[in-house]
């Protein structure tokens, strides 16, 4: 009788054993399954990652040199003659900007950049090849030779579309000068191409095009000044002099033609004394242009 109570128990406890087992493989099964459908859905950090862009400041100095240099770029243009000199003067050797690259290179060889260097950096720049042993020779550029432009810029605010070759940016761009408050307004159109190799955040640019949005300069019939070199080229009382800064917030052409054909003694004064600064006085009028290149002087003088 105990011997059949016994087994009888036997037999209850491993029902139960494998109920328990059941259980516990169907827990299993079920959050496999769960796991699996959950996994045909994209992971939210690398959707949101393919679908966000932002300019970092390699990219931004890029971007702003080719803006001031061109009103429309496309990297066909660094096969043409003067490409390399351009390049060499708004990316290597521009006192006004830099780039971590550039910094990182020239503080380990005292600011000499060797050939290699500026193909490399061209390359990531337009995702073009191009040798500069023929322009370099055997001398070194050296970034520490360097100078600026009178005007500088700014990407104020940008939007951008992904495409299947690369990044589509629209920006707002501001161009300041040196002596002025002034600024000129410009929509840029910035074509990116993706380019792990590049030195400016991974893009190389393949192409800018841009349109003005400030209006033309319209006359106050008041007297304005601003200061300029002469530059000693006249032309029959026309002199061309090279803007420094003004007393007024206008906008400025980087040369100012100013008119003395009618004002003799202003302009004996000029001949006189060429390459010189000056002091020029006139009344603006209406400017068909963003900027005053031209003017008729009610007097100017030796600074």
């Amino acid at each position: 009788m105990n011997k059949k109570r016994k087994k009888r128990r036997m037999h209850i406890q491993i029902r139960i054993g494998l109920l328990i087992v059941m259980a516990v493989l169907a827990v299993f099964f079920i959050n496999k399954i769960a796991k699996n459908n959950n996994s045909n859905e994209p992971h939210p950090t690398n959707k949101e990652k393919d679908l966000e862009f932002s300019m970092g400041d390699n990219l931004r100095v890029a971007v702003t040199q080719l803006a001031l240099s061109f009103e429309s770029f496309d990297k066909s243009m660094t096969n043409e003659e003067g490409w390399k000199e351009i390049f060499i003067a708004k990316f290597i050797q521009n006192s006004r900007v830099s780039f971590d690259y550039l910094d990182k290179v020239s503080d380990q060889s005292n600011g000499e950049i060797s050939v290699s260097e500026l193909n490399y950096i061209q390359y990531s720049l337009t995702a073009v090849e191009i040798d500069f042993s023929d322009y370099v020779n055997e001398y070194l550029i050296n970034r520490n030779d360097s100078a600026s432009g009178l005007n500088h810029g700014n990407i104020v605010s940008y939007d951008y579309e992904i495409t299947s070759d690369g990044i589509i940016v629209v920006a707002d761009f501001e161009v300041g000068f040196d002596g002025t408050d002034a600024k000129k307004e410009r929509k840029l159109i910035v074509n990116l191409l993706k380019n792990p190799e590049s030195c400016f955040d991974g893009y190389s640019i393949v192409s800018i095009s841009s349109e003005e949005v400030t209006p033309n300069i319209e006359g106050d019939g008041m007297e304005h000044i601003f200061y300029g070199t002469d530059m000693m080229e006249e032309d029959n009382g026309i002199f061309p002099f090279e803007f420094s800064y003004s007393e007024d917030d206008m906008s400025y052409a980087h040369f100012v033609y100013v008119d003395m054909t009618s004002l003799p003694e202003l302009a004996t004064l000029v001949r006189n004394n060429p390459g010189c600064n000056y002091k020029i006085t006139f009344i603006l009028i209406d400017v068909d242009a963003e900027t005053i290149g031209n003017v008729v002087p009610l007097n100017v003088s030796i600074e």
